[in-house]
């Protein structure tokens, strides 16, 4: 999508974003409901709901490695360490930087929080009825309290903790942004009174932070996906056996 703003042709999926989707695609196949031509039933409009939830998955993680691509190329083309060194042409280039990193450290919990309302639904946790505004976090430990799909709590959870201290970076990154002042602006915050130079954000690493929060988002997933399609697979097996 965003790859035309560099001249490049369309992202060849690769890794584990290739995975995630290839499993979300076959969960996608499996459980669209269909009732065509009558009004569905209640179990075949939560089967609907769950497969709308999981295209808004793809859409999201497409976003996410897109803006995240975005600001990488842009950040490759800013060498200057104060605003004051940059011409025009390298401040938009590190304004353009700025403005997808924060697209993507957005939607890093934008693709978790889908993703916690996708399992709560998936496995009927009612974790609103706990917290009203609940995360994904919320419902992983929800998921443990519970002592729902224990294997995939598991590897979610051993995620969660691999990836903890970027993430726990990006979120606070993701409040200030949001509920504070520009993220960008807190180095001003530093300054002192006769100051000349401006420095700018350390993009690297904050870029960084985000591929990891990307990682994380991903990777999270593709666990969710490929347990309930192995879980699939391992159904249609027994049910061949025993139609045979």
């Amino acid at each position: 999508m965003l790859r035309f703003l560099f001249g490049e042709k369309h992202r060849l999926d690769t890794g584990e974003l290739a995975e995630a989707n290839r499993w979300l695609k076959a969960y996608i196949k499996e459980t669209a409901p269909l009732a065509h031509g009558r009004k569905p039933t209640p179990e075949e409009r939560k089967a609907l709901k769950r497969t709308v939830m999981a295209k808004g998955l793809i859409r999201s993680l497409d976003e996410l490695e897109q803006s995240l691509y975005a600001a990488r190329r842009f950040g490759d083309l800013v060498t200057s360490r104060y605003m004051e060194e940059m011409d025009e042409a390298e401040e938009d280039d590190y304004h353009r930087c700025v403005y997808f990193h924060k697209n993507a450290l957005i939607r890093v919990f934008s693709v978790l929080d889908k993703l916690g309302e996708f399992l709560n639904e998936q496995f009927s946790l009612r974790t609103e009825a706990l917290k009203e505004n609940y995360s994904y976090f919320t419902v992983l430990r929800r998921m443990r309290d519970s002592k729902t799909a224990s294997n995939l709590e598991q590897l979610l959870f051993e995620r969660k903790q691999r990836y903890q201290e970027p993430l726990l970076r990006l979120k606070k990154a993701r409040n200030l942004e949001i509920h504070a002042i520009n993220e960008e602006l807190t180095d001003d915050l530093l300054l002192m009174p006769g100051t000349k130079h401006t420095p700018i954000e350390p993009l690297g690493e904050k870029i960084r932070d985000v591929e990891v929060g990307y990682q994380a988002a991903c990777g999270a997933v593709l666990e969710v996906f490929r347990y309930l399609g192995k879980g699939q697979e391992k159904a249609e097996k027994r049910e061949a056996r025993y139609t045979r």
